[in-house]
């Protein structure tokens, strides 16, 4: 069986020392990485992802840089493409899916970041 990790973002008032030693008493807990990472939301000007249902971030680390087209209904990840840098326009993506899910949503519009979350 296959194992399973999970991850979770705390709120900065709650360390993870302190979430651990609160759980301690019920369930085994062990600090297995951490990571700082930031997200960038993009969309065009007049929100074309957003009335499509669909959300479009960047997540980059120290380690990993993704690109991503997600269900904004069911959080899905419909397409994922490592990318350092986001080009402004669709037509200057690599050749994949996420350049076809793209295309015919935003046309001509500029991919824009809307919002950063670090």
């Amino acid at each position: 069986m296959p194992k399973t990790t999970l991850q979770f973002e705390l709120p900065k008032s709650l360390t993870v020392e302190k979430f651990i030693d609160k759980l301690s008493n019920k369930m085994d807990f062990q600090i297995a990485s951490r990571q700082n990472l930031q997200k960038i939301f993009y969309d065009s000007f007049d929100w074309r992802l957003f009335n499509a249902d669909l959300t479009c971030e960047f997540n980059q680390s120290k380690t990993t840089f993704n690109f991503s087209l997600l269900d904004r209904n069911s959080g899905h990840t419909i397409a994922l493409t490592k990318m350092r840098e986001i080009p402004d326009f669709v037509e200057h993506f690599p050749k994949s899916i996420l350049k076809s899910r793209l295309k015919p949503i935003l046309g001509m519009r500029a991919l824009l970041p809307l919002a950063t979350i670090s």
